[in-house]
């Protein structure tokens, strides 16, 4: 067995298991059963204390091996996140030319599809009928003869990712906003409840503070 294994067993055989004991087994029915209780809790405390300093410089090295590890995970990482979004904005905006060469195609299709479907009319309306179906016909291949390839990139796809802006906070509705918690405690501490907030109680609940030995 390892020195460090040792040294655990220890710290829980010698101070926590004996903590725990006394914690599940006290009962306070007297003033000198509180007394006592207060002495287990300073004993709890004491294996709380030791427990901390015995893991205390195991994770210092853990979390300074971590830091070390992502620090250099991040430096090898931000220049390939770095061209994956150059890449990405530059097909998005090769999407978005293709996609207003479509709009514009069809919105000049629809304007020559309603000048076939006028002219149509008017041959109609002279009683040429032959003339006016295939005017009609060629109004609506011209709408159906617009050519669009949507780019496809093997690996990719395109989807809409809806996100919010706020444009006027004053009218955002209640259920939008959050309360500010960490303010509120703050201010609970700082003023004894004494600062008066509209829609807003403030209170005192008992914490029993105890100093390890």
């Amino acid at each position: 067995m390892s020195e460090q294994n040792k040294n655990e067993l220890e710290l829980r055989d010698k101070f926590i298991a004996p903590a725990i004991s006394q914690a599940n087994s006290i009962v306070i029915a007297t003033a000198q059963d509180y007394s006592d209780a207060g002495e287990v809790v300073r004993n709890i405390k004491s294996a709380a204390k030791k427990t901390k300093e015995y893991w205390k410089k195991p994770i210092e090295a853990a979390n300074e091996a971590h830091k070390a590890l992502t620090a250099k995970r991040a430096e090898m990482l931000k220049p390939l996140t770095e061209a994956e979004g150059i890449i990405k904005q530059k097909m998005i905006a090769y999407q978005n030319s293709q996609e207003q060469i479509r709009l514009e195609a069809e919105r000049k299709a629809e304007e020559e599809a309603a000048k076939l479907q006028r002219k149509a009319m008017r041959e109609a309306k002279k009683g040429n009928e032959e003339a006016a179906q295939e005017l009609a016909v060629q109004s609506a291949m011209v709408q159906a003869n617009v050519n669009y390839e949507t780019p496809v990139a093997g690996g990719t796809s395109m989807k809409d990712v809806w996100k919010f802006r706020v444009i006027d906070a004053n009218k955002v509705p209640r259920e939008y906003l959050m309360i500010n918690e960490k303010l509120l405690n703050d201010l609970a501490k700082a003023t004894k409840g004494k600062l008066p907030i509209d829609g807003i109680e403030f209170y005192s609940e008992k914490a029993m503070s105890v100093r390890s030995k």
